[in-house]
């Protein structure tokens, strides 16, 4: 038998042919080599995958953010006031969930929701990796360097719905680049709608991935794909997409206004936003470009114009609408992953045995720096570490500023009253005779008519 006309034969199921086994890139074929190799250890490798999705879950829940970032305190505070859609629908539902089932005040119950996100994030992370034929070392090498990006550490260790917003991002993005492999069926197209409803419940921004995720499912079939006709209809495609996008933005509910004077990372221009937490993404983010622009085989598919559809319209949304969570580039980290994947893939056999480590301690450090700027940047730093060294859970403190009012009563569960009206001074003058302490918030003015005027913070 000549060997080549028998290397040249296809793989059995037809799904590389023999001019990607010769010449090009064999993707379907090293994908169900490795799946082959991870069969051989049956239930292990996805097991030691969860289980270190749950060990990042616990850190992150061990370690929140003291500083007021993100949209997550803006959410709870409006939830205090009625609001109960402010952070977004499907987001608002699961903190409901958990705050009743484990009878938690609103804000632990949002942050577990995120920790428990952020955790999850790691296995679909891997998925998405043995979807492009990546090894499990390799794609949690990738998914080390977005999850320890100080973009989604934030969105993790805070009580909001970008955490939410990431892992559902994360999954759509998956489910169609598995379209491009399998034709999709009803029930994918199920899947795909569920998650796509899922991930604006979460962000609003993510419903102007609607173009992408119709060009994903719908691109054409495979006569129409090169075609001229075909790139017409997928330009109207597009564009109808993107006007119903507009159109449906405007029923979305409301998002919760920020506490004025925290710290959020997102009124910063883009430019400096993506300088800082953008960092530890230099590889994922050159595997983007490189999935976008490095020449390929013959044999191997051009990359999908609904990337750069995933990439612009929701920053576009976000400079024009207002759109999207408050973290305004955390929609990137998918794609950033899927470059990084894309990237590792091409050149794993060719990866030094130090590769790996590096991309989790190289990750560390820009997570440090970003940390350490919130930190220093945080405007309530220093009153919170006095009032947290004077203050016991009995005392009723008088505040007028909405932050320290936030974060008395969401975080440290102590009894606060807005100084105004006299009512409030009658309510003082009986907490004083139930032996209460009355402490004075820091920018506060004692009430008219109490003969012991409260002690301040910063006297204590």
């Amino acid at each position: 038998m000549n060997p080549v006309s028998s290397s040249e034969q296809a793989p059995e199921g037809g799904l590389d042919s023999a001019e990607e086994i010769l010449g090009g890139f064999p993707r379907h074929l090293t994908r169900d080599l490795i799946s082959a190799d991870e069969l051989d250890r049956p239930g292990r490798s996805l097991l030691g995958t969860w289980l270190m999705g749950a060990g990042l879950a616990l850190f992150a829940l061990a370690l929140p953010q003291a500083a007021l970032v993100g949209r997550g305190p803006a959410s709870l505070a409006a939830w205090c006031e009625g609001e109960l859609f402010s952070g977004g629908v499907t987001w608002s539902l699961f903190v409901r969930g958990l705050s009743e089932c484990l009878d938690w005040r609103w804000e632990p119950a949002a942050l577990l929701l995120s920790a428990l996100c952020y955790g999850a994030t790691l296995p679909a992370l891997a998925s998405l990796g043995r979807l492009l034929g990546v090894s499990r070392g390799s794609a949690l090498s990738v998914a080390a360097l977005v999850l320890f990006s100080p973009l989604a550490w934030v969105a993790a260790t805070t009580p909001g719905p970008e955490a939410l917003a990431l892992l559902m991002g994360v999954l759509l993005l998956r489910a169609l680049w598995q379209s491009r492999e399998v034709p999709p069926n009803g029930l994918h197209l199920v899947l795909v709608a569920l998650l796509f409803v899922a991930a604006v419940g979460a962000s609003s921004g993510l419903l102007f991935t609607l173009p992408a995720v119709v060009l994903g499912l719908f691109g054409g079939p495979p006569e129409l794909v090169s075609s001229r006709r075909g790139s017409v209809l997928k330009v109207i495609a597009a564009l109808a997409s993107l006007a119903l996008c507009i159109l449906l933005f405007e029923f979305l509910p409301a998002e919760a206004p920020a506490l004025g004077g925290y710290c959020d990372p997102a009124q910063l221009s883009l430019l400096k936003t993506l300088a800082l937490f953008g960092g530890s993404l230099a590889l994922t983010l050159l595997g983007l470009a490189a999935l976008v622009a490095l020449r390929r085989g013959e044999s191997e598919q051009a990359p999908p114009v609904w990337l750069a559809l995933w990439a612009l319209l929701p920053l576009a949304a976000a400079l024009l609408f207002s759109a999207g969570p408050s973290l305004s580039v955390l929609h990137l980290l998918p794609l950033a992953a899927l470059g990084g994947l894309d990237l590792v893939g091409r050149n794993e056999d060719s990866l030094a045995a130090w590769v790996r480590p590096a991309c989790v301690l190289g990750a560390l450090l820009p997570l440090f720096l970003a940390l350490k700027w919130i930190s220093n940047h945080d405007p309530e730093g220093a009153w919170r570490a006095r009032a947290q060294a004077v203050l016991e859970p009995d005392d009723l403190v008088l505040v007028r500023r909405a932050e320290h009012a936030y974060l008395l009563s969401e975080r440290w569960n102590i009894e606060v009253l807005e100084v105004t009206g006299d009512a409030l001074a009658s309510l003082v003058r009986t907490a004083q005779s139930e032996g209460r302490r009355v402490v004075l918030d820091t920018l506060a003015g004692p009430p008219a008519g109490l003969s012991q005027s409260p002690a301040r913070i910063e006297d204590l």
